[in-house]
């Protein structure tokens, strides 16, 4: 009988969503050392203090989710503008014939 450990044969683990959580340890294990090395090697190179307060490392997801908040804030003004350059530089004829799909471009623009 096979008992099955949750992991992938290509080394992932299933029940963690596919990330191997010991390959993330050692990743944050390296990420650490390169920020220490690299305060360090700035301390003696520049005036300024160090800045590191916390040293974390993520993953794509938690990337995504630590994040997030700040992209939108950054692109949906801009994502409105363009939607609404696009829509007033359609002819009149064009906005017409697009009517609804322009209240869809708006929402969907920011």
């Amino acid at each position: 009988m096979v008992r099955s450990t949750g992991t992938s044969p290509a080394g992932r683990d299933l029940r963690t969503g596919g990330r191997a959580p010991q390959r993330h340890v050692r990743r944050t294990a390296a990420v650490s050392e390169a920020v220490k090395l690299a305060d360090l090697w700035l301390d003696g190179v520049t005036d300024l203090p160090s800045g590191v307060t916390t040293i974390e490392s993520w993953t794509r997801v938690e990337w995504i989710e630590k994040t997030l908040a700040v992209w939108s804030t950054l692109c949906d003004p801009l994502a409105a503008r363009v939607v609404g350059a696009m829509s007033a530089s359609l002819p009149e004829e064009m906005r017409a014939q697009a009517g609804p799909m322009a209240g869809v471009m708006s929402q969907v623009g920011g």
